[in-house]
């Protein structure tokens, strides 16, 4: 176990001479260096280690095996231990949280009391928050097995002791990757700190969990600066007004915040009629929109004498004449509460060429009149533009749609129907039933009974584990689909043996899969090999009707399974290989006693295999003859 920088710089106080470098040389424990030197300086300055008075100049008591003060020290032996003293010290850890200078801040506690609990399998953020900060937490082991304990993040030292506090294992002050074999049930604490340069300050996140186990995925939060799933983007900051909203969406055109540097306005809304336009752009004269209550007309310039004044005032000129209406077109069909974009427009006709644009609205939606339409963008008559809604309700809904031009004449109206349905439902998680063992290079099938679906979906499995032909959820195995509820069967094949973890969800017809998964344990084993051959003994002739010895010396099993004498001969009593007498399971070399009886005289064929306690019997068999005599 090695010294970090901080423990190191408390030793140095102490350890001035050649005596105590020869000391630190010999001692490999950390806990019983520390327990000797402060005796060592206590004896002959009666001061302890860091400067820190003792009462009276007299010796400290110390846990020899900790390395903790014990209360009540100072001229008591240190088997007179303080009743009041815990079992269990409050620094717990072999790095020394009692004397270490504590920081500002601490997110996870430096001593046991205060360690933070955290699941098996588990990931939780720390913040290394100063060089001489602690982070302590707890665990229970929820299988016995290897584990692996490390970090991500900055390089932090580990170490990780049991509850009652022996060391299982430590980084040696290096970046924390720990691999041991823990018990089922036990609590462990696992102490972080700085690396031995002392230098390794910020963020990490330590991860436990069983070695075959799939660590758990991170927790998704916006905000944390990292893009996950379902986030377009991540900047770590509650600002609206940049790129990146507090909603982690990338900022847009029409999402009702103003963009800094990008938008000189933004209303929400996709309305070239108000003061902001579609394009987040101030709405002025000569922009060719135009703007309800102030202009009454903008042919997009700032000319006077062409109909439209300089001021967007209609000149009494060439009276604009009424686009065509247009046509609608549904495809697909609507979730409630849920943006439908499959309404497809085609614009009518202007008769004097300008460009026109679909406003369309429908009860219920969130355009729900034509004094809220939504517009689309302007374009051609002729040409299909698309229109989005959304309705809070389900059911037949009517969408309206007009044609308007550049300035502001609109059609008549067009209708279309669409079909707004509740959104599909995730179904409830499966159930694992394992039986048996599976064996090594072999599809082992278990079978799982499906979550019910709150749509009436049908429903299949979907299942992986490590080590398998389908090690991640992304390449799971699945099942035929099925009613909900019912139960389903599924195939896994593992390369090598081992306990091994099932992972399963229900997943319906629509892809929707369940949120939780469900678990369990399988055995996986290696394939059973087949014994050696046995070899048969006789000694004289047997008589007809007379019990006659047969020894038989069994094969070894290469998986040392317990094995057994299989033997038959023609006229006797076990005259074929279906109905062969059977010895005792012993361990394979030894030699095995059955007694044969024989009906007529002659020269008989005795047959003999070796079988192991699962059925297997030896590649060849041996034979041997025996004389029948009256």
């Amino acid at each position: 176990m090695g010294l970090t920088a901080a423990r190191a710089n408390r030793l140095a106080a102490c350890t001035k001479g050649g005596a105590a470098a020869t000391l630190i040389a010999m001692v490999d424990s950390p806990l019983l260096l520390k327990s000797l030197l402060c005796v060592l300086v206590l004896a002959v300055t009666g001061t302890g280690c860091g400067d820190e008075p003792t009462t009276g100049g007299r010796f400290a008591v110390v846990d020899a095996g900790t390395g903790v003060l014990l209360p009540g020290g100072g001229g008591g032996s240190p088997s007179a231990r303080d009743a009041s003293y815990p079992a269990e010290p409050d620094a717990g850890s072999s790095f020394d949280a009692g004397q270490r200078e504590g920081c500002s801040q601490d997110d996870h506690g430096d001593v046991r009391r205060g360690a933070s609990w955290v699941g098996d399998p588990s990931r939780t953020d720390g913040v290394m928050n100063c060089p001489t900060d602690l982070d302590l937490f707890r665990f229970t082991a929820n299988r016995a097995g290897e584990y692996r304990v490390y970090t991500e993040g900055i390089e932090v030292a580990c170490s990780l002791e049991r509850q009652a506090g022996q060391a299982v294992a430590d980084s040696d002050g290096e970046a924390c990757d720990l691999t041991v074999e823990l018990a089922l049930g036990n609590v462990y604490y696992v102490t972080l700190e700085p690396e031995s340069d002392g230098q390794s300050v910020g963020d990490y996140i330590v991860v436990v969990g069983a070695v075959d186990d799939e660590p758990p995925p991170p927790q998704a939060s916006c905000g944390d600066g990292r893009v996950d799933a379902g986030e377009d983007c991540d900047d770590g900051n509650n600002d609206d007004r940049d790129a990146c909203l507090s909603t982690c969406r990338r900022a847009r055109c029409g999402d009702g915040v103003v963009w800094l540097g990008v938008e000189p306005c933004d209303d929400g809304n996709l309305d070239n009629g108000d003061a902001c336009l579609s394009t987040c752009r101030v709405a002025r004269c000569g922009d060719g929109m135009v703007r309800r209550g102030v202009e009454a007309c903008d042919d997009g310039n700032v000319q006077n004498g062409d109909g439209c004044s300089s001021q967007c005032q209609d000149e009494g000129q060439n009276p604009n004449r009424a686009p065509s209406t247009p046509r609608i077109a549904v495809v697909g069909q609507a979730v409630r509460s849920v943006a439908f974009s499959g309404i497809e427009v085609t614009l009518g006709r202007d008769p004097e060429a300008q460009l026109v644009q679909a406003i369309c609205w429908s009860s219920g939606s969130n355009h729900s009149t034509e004094a809220r339409a939504v517009e689309s963008r302007f374009a051609r008559g002729g040409q299909v533009v698309e229109v989005t809604l959304t309705w809070t309700t389900t059911g037949q809904k009517t969408v309206y749609c007009k044609t308007r031009d550049e300035s502001r004449a609109l059609s008549g109206s067009a209708r279309a129907t669409v079909t707004v349905e509740a959104p599909n439902r995730s179904p409830g998680s499966p159930r694992i039933t394992v039986e048996g063992t599976a064996t090594s290079g072999e599809p082992f099938e278990f079978s799982v009974r499906l979550g019910s679906d709150p749509d009436r979906d049908q429903v299949q499995a979907l299942c992986w584990s490590s080590g398998s032909d389908h090690s991640v959820a992304a390449n799971g195995a699945v099942s035929a689909l099925v009613n909900s509820g019912s139960t389903a069967s599924v195939s896994l094949t593992w390369r090598s043996a081992g306990s091994r973890t099932i992972y399963c969800r229900t997943r319906d017809e629509h892809g929707e899969e369940s949120g939780v998964w469900d678990t369990e344990r399988v055995q996986v084993e290696n394939p059973n090999r087949a014994p050696s051959r046995s070899t048969i003994s006789t000694d004289g002739n047997a008589t007809t009707r007379q019990p006659f010895e047969v020894r038989v010396l069994l094969g070894r099993d290469p998986d040392r399974d317990d094995v057994r004498a299989k033997c038959w001969s023609t006229g006797s009593d076990y005259a074929s290989e279906a109905r062969a007498a059977r010895s005792e399971l012993t361990s394979g070399g030894r030699t095995a006693v059955l007694q044969f009886t024989w009906r007529s005289s002659g020269t008989k064929s005795l047959y003999c295999e070796t079988e192991d306690e699962h059925g297997m019997v030896s590649t060849t068999r041996d034979r041997e003859s025996v004389r029948v005599v009256n």
